[in-house]
């Protein structure tokens, strides 16, 4: 009765073994499509973040900001349209002042 006893013990621990080995080997193969997957997601989002880098560059770019402008109906300013505002001496308040002191520091850059 004893050697069958070891004998059970053992063989459940084979079995037991096994069905181990087996849980483990379905667990990496799961995670290994879920890595591929995320591999492939990955790869889509980063060719759709350099499309829409590029689309932002163009769009963005002097020549078509000044096309899209001329086509809205925006001109030119004239040379006598531009109006240089001089500094003054006597204290004003700050909100009141801005665009002159913008005017001001494009003057002297």
């Amino acid at each position: 009765m004893k050697r069958f006893s070891s004998f059970n013990t053992g063989m459940f621990l084979i079995l037991g073994t096994i069905l181990f080995a087996v849980f483990l080997n379905l667990c990496c193969l799961k995670l290994g499509y879920s890595i591929e997957k995320t591999k492939k997601q990955t790869a889509v989002l980063r060719n759709e973040n350099n499309y829409i880098s590029k689309q932002i560059a163009k769009y963005c770019s002097p020549k078509n900001i000044q096309a899209y402008a001329l086509s809205a109906g925006l001109k030119y300013p004239e040379p006598y349209s531009i109006v240089i505002l001089e500094e003054v001496k006597e204290k004003k308040d700050k909100k009141q002042m801005w665009f002159a002191n913008l005017l001001r520091h494009q003057r002297k850059s």
